[in-house]
């Protein structure tokens, strides 16, 4: 069964990711009094590790991804609550890194958005699962640069 893209919802889902994301970003200044890219510059990195500038563009195009797949579940409960669990994840995941500084706890919660995500890949049968594996990826990616990061700080 192929669900279509609600293209009023995908743009409320959008300006909500991204003005969330922003706020996230926002938030470690407030706990920890440097920007996301100061600490970024601090910390000793794992090889493979991107420059700092990669990550606005990359959230960009991911953002766009999650909002595409979100307005296709108005009618999945589902998916729709698996996916509002991995993306609150999401937002809590930055201030927590970067501005608590727990790596631990970081780890803790990109490895259930890992498990999150793929659920929702595993469990969705229609065609627009595929937009999230990008989103899959990047998220690994992350979870080995956050085990860098524990091992080498």
């Amino acid at each position: 069964m192929e669900r279509h893209i609600q293209w009023k919802q995908f743009l409320l889902y959008f300006l909500a990711i991204l003005g969330l994301g922003s706020l996230s970003a926002i938030s470690v200044e407030w706990l920890s009094g440097l920007s996301v890219a100061q600490i970024y510059q601090q910390l000793t990195l794992p090889p493979l590790s991107p420059a700092g500038s990669v990550f606005g563009p990359a959230w960009g195009v991911l953002y766009i991804l999650l909002a595409l797949y979100a307005s296709t579940l108005w009618h999945q409960p589902v998916l729709k609550w698996l996916n509002g669990l991995q993306l609150v994840l999401n937002i809590v995941w930055t201030p927590i890194f970067f501005g608590l500084g727990n790596v631990w706890l970081a780890l803790f919660v990109i490895l259930v958005m890992d498990g999150l995500t793929l659920a929702l890949i595993l469990k969705d049968h229609a065609k627009i699962r595929y937009v999230l594996y990008p989103y899959l990826a990047w998220l690994i990616f992350a979870t080995y640069l956050t085990v860098g990061v524990l091992v080498l700080n």
